[in-house]
């Protein structure tokens, strides 16, 4: 699929990889879910293939019995956090692996699912763990369940575009071309950025907010118009500015993600696990206004100007055909490495990706979890990205970051800046 392309091309940005975490006060049954686990590969067949990308295609090869294991069980905080760190090969095994780390001090459980960006985004991931706690459960009521495999599924973009009208192709491709001519003729632009040398392992560092606080944050952004997304990303581009000392001067500037499924699928999931998720691009400039209810003023403008105008499909009108075409290796040595030259070029060097709520069916094993979350992939420095996710009225904030450029004490500082500025 191009999509499978375009996140394999991405690479040059950073690790591509998901983790769908959850929290349980409840035993989940080691026997059942790692059945589950080995069921998900057949009933969702991406899930159970590795990435082969030749010279001249690309292709999802099917695994052997030999290459299926794909969960464990520990019982030390390390393991479960070694686990979290390890790096997911996309091209050697399943696509989609588990931990359960039950802590005996606690009596809490925790599951962990890794998920590789290349078969899956987002949401996709939460489909993921959905399909697996579908099987959990019917595990259940019969030991020897087998689930139907979903052949007949669509994995490509032709799901969402099928349902775009083909008089609106054009106006998508201009919004396209307006796009990558404000990419490749401004100046150089503002972001929160540090370079240096890095190795290692990621480190993920996670901020929740409880559900009473994210309450009192939406309520506050209704008396201005403005959504709780809104509100989220002013906040973010004021710590941008603050803790990057922005001059006032240089045009300010991230790149977003917008998940199609929940803008034009009826649905609001897809036929199958995959990529459905599009680039976007926020251009404050630079005026943020003076206070801060002057940034939400300004965002949710900018913002509500996109999802009136086809929000999300520019880069799959204007240049997903052509990727398609090529091959994938060619590709990530062209597009990949120009992409990240042009974003260092041009100071786009800060993301914001809402990776959206999380339905409880989609982490109810026996019984919801506690507390879920996404933490979104690891951007190699400078490059500085945040992913934010919400569950039973909660917010989870997540980065991952790469020692010694940035520090879980720089990630904690940034956190800290923005929850200064939104409603206590």
């Amino acid at each position: 699929m191009a999509t499978d392309k375009v996140v394999y091309i991405l690479g040059a940005m950073g690790e591509m990889m998901l983790h769908l975490e959850m929290e349980f006060d409840h035993r989940l049954d080691v026997r059942r879910l790692a059945r589950a686990f080995d069921l998900v590969l057949d009933a969702e067949p991406v899930l159970g293939c590795r990435l082969i990308v030749g010279k001249f295609r690309t292709y999802w090869q099917r695994l052997d019995n030999s290459q299926r294991e794909n969960f464990i069980v520990v019982s030390a905080r390390n393991e479960y956090e070694a686990f979290r760190a390890k790096p997911h090969d996309a091209h050697g095994g399943p696509q989609v692996s588990g931990c359960l780390w039950q802590d005996d001090a606690s009596g809490k459980d925790r599951l962990i699912l890794k998920i590789s960006h290349e078969a899956a985004d987002a949401g996709g991931c939460k489909e993921a763990s959905g399909a697996l706690a579908g099987i959990y459960h019917a595990l259940a009521e019969n030991p020897d369940y087998i689930p139907e495999p979903n052949l007949h599924g669509s994995r490509g973009s032709w799901q969402v575009l099928r349902l775009i009208p083909k008089i609106a192709y054009p106006r998508i491709y201009v919004n396209y071309l307006q796009t990558q001519w404000k990419l490749l003729t401004s100046s150089k632009g503002f972001g929160f950025s540090r370079e240096g040398e890095y190795g290692g392992r990621p480190e993920y560092v996670v901020r929740h907010i409880p559900a009473d606080r994210v309450a009192r944050i939406a309520a506050c952004g209704r008396t201005m118009k403005a959504t709780l997304n809104d509100m989220l990303m002013a906040s973010f581009f004021r710590t941008m500015a603050d803790l990057g000392n922005w001059d006032h001067k240089s045009r300010l500037q991230a790149l977003l993600t917008a998940d199609l499924r929940l803008h034009y699928l009826p649905s609001g999931r897809g036929e199958g696990i995959c990529n459905l998720s599009a680039l976007e691009f926020a251009f404050p400039g630079s005026d943020l206004g003076h206070s801060f209810s002057d940034s939400v003023k300004r965002i949710s403008h900018i913002i509500g100007l996109r999802k009136r105008n086809w929000l999300g499909l520019s880069d799959y009108i204007g240049v997903m055909p052509t990727i398609s075409l090529m091959p994938a290796g060619l590709g990530k040595k062209i597009f990949g490495s120009l992409l990240l030259f042009s974003m260092r070029r041009i100071g786009l060097v800060n993301a914001l990706t809402n990776m959206g709520p999380i339905k409880a069916a989609d982490v109810t094993y026996d019984q919801p979890a506690a507390r879920a979350w996404l933490t979104v992939p690891p951007m190699n420095p400078p490059l500085f990205g945040m992913g934010m996710t919400g569950y039973a009225g909660s917010l989870t904030l997540s980065i991952g970051t790469y020692q010694p450029v940035y520090t879980a004490g720089i990630v904690n500082q940034f956190y800290d800046r923005m929850l200064e500025q939104l409603p206590d």
